[in-house]
């Protein structure tokens, strides 16, 4: 199962991974802190801007801090999370 997610993870068009319902990516604060971020849907606005809506986990060591939903336009998703730059299994 862990393998199926990796190997969905890794299909990249443009060095960049692919942001669909499944991905996982990883980001790191300057903290140390892990925001880690699964893609649920990529819904639309009524004025037609991609979204990712996502289940967000925050955590450092073994604490985990935040464990929610989220939606950030896509555009800032890709620049928090590096869409492809820091993606995790």
């Amino acid at each position: 199962m862990l393998a199926e997610a990796f190997e969905r993870l890794r299909n990249r068009r443009g060095g960049r991974a692919d942001v669909t319902p499944g991905a996982v990516f990883r980001h790191e604060t300057r903290d140390r802190a892990v925001e880690t971020a699964e893609v649920i849907d990529l819904p639309r606005d009524g004025i037609g801007i991609a979204h990712v809506r996502f289940r967000v986990r925050i955590s450092r060591g073994d604490a985990v801090f935040v464990d929610e939903e989220r939606v950030l336009a896509l555009e800032s998703f890709r620049a928090r999370f590096g869409a492809g730059a820091g993606f995790a299994p």
